[in-house]
C-alpha cells in the first residue's frame, strides 16, 4: 500500500471516528452521577460493562499513531507538524475559557487562563495533548528501535514485555504485588508499539470468531469491575485502566475487526467525508467538554437516576458528537487561514532549501 493511500485508507479513518465516540461514550458516564450509585443490578451490571468498552478510547487513537507514524524519521518537516496539534488545543482552549466566563460562573483571569493553557487544563480534556507531545518528541527514535528489532519473534516479545510492565499489574496487583507496578505510565509507548506491529503484522480474524473474542473480553472486563465494585460505588482499580491487560486486549480485537472489514463498496465521495470527519476528531475531542456541560446540565435538571438518563444515551452522545465535530471543523477552518498558512509556507520552505 503506497504512503497516500495509506494514510486515507476509510479503515483508519473509521478506527478514528469510532475512537471518538468512545471518549464521549465514556464521558457519559462521568457527567450523569454514575460513579456516585451503588453497583448493585442487572443495570448496573449492564452499565458497568459498557463503561469499560468505553475505555478501549485512548488507546485506539494511540496504536492509530503507531499504525500510520512508523516510518516518521528526524526531520525539520517532522517536528513542524506538532503545529496543528498546538493550534488546535490553543484554539479549543480558547473556546473552553470563553465558554467557562460567559456561560458559567467562573472569574475571568488573565494568570489563571495562561496557567490553564500551560497546564493543560484550559481545555479540561486538554491531558491528552500533555500526553501525546510527550510522545509525539519521541516517535522518530521509537521508530529507530522497532525498526532495528531484527526479527517477528523478537518483535513479539518485545511487545509482550512492554504489555506485561504497563498492564501485566493490572492482573493481581491490586491484590498481590506479583509485578513491578512502576511501568504503568508508559502505556502510551506500549499501544505505539502495537500499532506498529499490527501495521506489518496484521491479525487475521475470521470476522465472526474475531466478534466473538471481543464479546468475551467485554463480558469479563465488566465482569470483573462489577464483582469488585457490587455493593459500593464504582471501584476504580487497574483491572479498568486503559493500560489494563483487559482493555488492551479489547482494543486490539477491536482495531483487528474494523481494520479487516471490507470497505470496496465506499464511494469515493464517503471516503473524502470520512476522511474530512476523522481530521476534525482531535479538534472534537478537545472542545466536546463544551457540549458535555451544555447536554449534561439539561440532562440532569430533568432526569433524576442514572438508568433514568441511560435511556437518553443514544440521543446525547450523538448530539455531543456531531455538535462537537461541527465546532471543530470550524476551528480547522480558523486554524488553516490563520496559523496554517504560516506552517505552509515553512514547510514549502523546509523542502525547497532540502532540494
Amino acid at each position: 500500500m503506497s504512503k497516500r493511500s495509506e494514510l486515507h485508507n476509510p479503515k483508519l479513518d473509521i478506527v478514528r471516528c469510532f475512537a471518538l465516540f468512545c471518549v464521549i461514550g465514556v464521558h457519559f458516564f462521568l457527567n450523569t452521577g454514575f460513579y456516585d450509585v451503588t453497583i448493585v443490578g442487572i443495570g448496573m451490571y449492564f452499565l458497568v460493562l459498557v463503561r469499560n468498552f468505553f475505555m478501549i478510547c485512548v488507546p485506539l487513537f494511540l496504536i492509530l499513531s503507531g499504525y500510520l507514524l512508523k516510518n516518521k524519521e528526524v526531520s525539520t518537516s517532522y517536528y513542524l507538524r506538532i503545529i496543528p496539534i498546538l493550534g488546535v488545543y490553543l484554539l479549543a482552549s480558547f473556546v473552553c475559557s470563553l465558554y467557562r466566563f460567559v456561560f458559567l460562573p467562573e472569574e475571568f483571569s488573565v494568570t489563571s487562563t495562561i496557567a490553564g493553557l500551560f497546564g493543560y487544563y484550559a481545555a479540561p480534556y486538554g491531558w491528552y495533548i500533555e500526553m501525546y507531545i510527550g510522545l509525539f518528541l519521541l516517535i522518530p527514535f521509537l521508530n529507530i528501535l522497532y525498526k532495528h528489532i531484527p526479527t517477528k519473534k523478537f518483535k513479539r516479545v518485545f511487545i509482550l514485555s512492554l504489555v506485561l510492565l504497563s498492564g501485566g499489574s493490572s492482573l493481581v496487583n491490586d491484590f498481590f504485588p506479583l509485578f513491578p507496578g512502576y511501568w504503568t505510565c508508559i502505556y502510551p509507548i506500549t499501544f505505539y508499539f502495537i500499532g506498529c506491529y499490527l501495521a506489518e503484522y496484521p491479525i487475521k480474524l475470521k470476522p465472526l470468531f474475531n466478534l466473538v473474542l471481543i464479546a468475551v473480553a467485554f463480558l469479563i472486563s465488566g465482569s470483573v469491575s462489577y464483582f469488585f465494585s457490587y455493593g459500593s460505588v464504582f471501584q476504580y482499580g487497574q483491572w479498568q485502566e486503559h493500560y489494563s491487560i483487559l482493555t488492551t486486549l479489547q482494543t486490539v480485537l477491536v482495531f483487528t475487526f474494523i481494520m479487516q472489514g471490507n470497505c470496496s463498496r465506499i464511494s469515493t465521495k464517503i471516503s473524502k467525508i470520512l476522511s474530512y470527519v476523522s481530521n476534525c476528531c482531535l479538534g472534537a475531542y478537545l472542545v466536546s467538554w463544551v457540549f458535555d456541560s451544555i447536554f449534561y446540565g439539561l440532562l440532569n435538571s430533568y432526569q433524576p437516576t442514572v438508568f433514568d438518563k441511560a435511556k437518553f444515551f443514544v440521543p446525547v452522545t450523538i448530539a455531543v458528537y456531531i455538535c462537537s465535530l461541527i465546532l471543530s471543523a470550524v476551528l480547522n477552518g480558523v486554524y488553516k487561514l490563520t496559523i496554517g498558512r504560516i506552517v505552509h509556507r515553512l514547510l514549502r520552505t523546509q523542502k525547497a532549501t532540502a532540494v
